[in-house]
């Protein structure tokens, strides 16, 4: 059977204080979807601006380690792991670089020996301006070494012969904090088999 509708349903008024509380809640969400969208789009345009200068200081590690050990070693590769990797770092997350083909996972004297070596090298490498802050922590299960680089300094000093080797940042736009980055550098014998933290994302 067919019941025609309601007229006076149909044509209810919605309550006034209903209504408020709707609008309000609708123009809430609103707001906080376009700000929550506004911050990702700046967290991403900071990431593709820092990317590059990851990259170059990751190759320049790489560099380093390859001149270091070469006549030791004939498998060194420099991996970029961690949070940097899987693409969900954050504009100041730091940079895990692990230097695979060095080392001994057996032989603990021998690995804190080589990472000493590589820490030497590498502040001899970089000048004094570009490394702001520098350690070699031995005493941990995965010794390690820690750098942190003067994003501004380094941009002159490798432009110098190359200008177009990094774009330019305008660094007073973006938080102080992403003026430097820091680098944590690890050592793994092996790419494959090995117990060393986030290696697997190394790939």
């Amino acid at each position: 059977n067919y019941y025609p509708p309601d007229q006076n349903m149909m044509y209810q008024q919605v309550d006034p204080a209903a209504q408020r509380q709707f609008d309000c809640e609708h123009f809430l969400y609103k707001t906080l979807s376009k700000e929550i969208l506004a911050e990702a789009n700046r967290i991403r345009n900071q990431v593709t601006q820092i990317s590059e200068y990851r990259l170059d200081i990751k190759k320049e590690i790489e560099r380093v380690a390859l001149d270091t050990f070469n006549s030791r070693y004939s498998a060194i590769e420099a991996h970029i792991y961690g949070s940097v990797a899987t693409g969900l770092a954050l504009p100041e997350s730091d940079m895990d670089i692990v230097i695979t083909g060095v080392g001994s996972e057996a032989d603990l004297i021998l690995h804190k020996s080589d990472l000493t070596l590589l820490f030497n090298q590498i502040i001899e490498k970089f000048s004094k301006k570009l490394i702001v802050k520098k350690l070699l922590i031995t005493e941990t299960s995965v010794p390690i070494i820690k750098l942190s680089f003067d994003l501004i300094e380094y941009y002159k000093e490798v432009t110098k012969s190359d200008p177009s080797r990094l774009p330019l940042v305008d660094f007073s736009k973006l938080d102080k904090s992403l003026n430097t980055l820091a680098v944590d550098i690890s050592l793994a014998e092996s790419a494959d088999g090995t117990d060393h933290h986030g290696i697997k994302a190394a790939h």
